[in-house]
């Protein structure tokens, strides 16, 4: 299959299969004639590579879900693994995007009359949040 048929069959970018082989998520293609040739099992990699970035990896994070194992760790092992770690990095995340929202919704309802009334306010917020705590 040609680099056409994997974008036409996946709905990914050409420019982007070339991308995901050069930085290793996709294997490099076979080429005849000077064109990329895709095996049977390509449109399953790109699936399997859009999956993970929709829950979130980086392409290096998907690499080595792809490569970084052995044959021997099935698919189920290598989720479970990558997942854990995505979910810790995602609450941390949220916690972030939480305690933003707090703070935005403190400012929404601002009744400063001066920017130097606004700098005592935040002041005041960001000293409750403690040392090095930004939101």
């Amino acid at each position: 299959m040609t680099i056409g048929g994997l974008s036409q069959r996946t709905g990914v970018p050409a420019s982007t299969i070339r991308f995901w082989e050069r930085v290793g998520v996709l294997p490099q293609a076979l080429r005849i004639g000077g064109q990329r040739r895709y095996p049977k099992g390509a449109e399953q990699r790109v699936f399997l590579v859009r999956l993970a970035q929709g829950c979130g990896f980086t392409l290096e994070e998907t690499a080595l879900l792809l490569n970084g194992f052995t044959a021997k760790a099935p698919p189920s092992k290598r989720w479970q693994r990558f997942a854990a770690l995505k979910e810790a990095e995602l609450d941390g995340r949220i916690a972030q995007l939480e305690a933003m929202r707090d703070l935005v919704h403190r400012v929404s309802a601002c009744q400063c009359p001066d920017w130097a009334e606004c700098a005592r306010m935040a002041e005041a917020a960001l000293r409750l949040e403690g040392p090095g705590e930004t939101a």
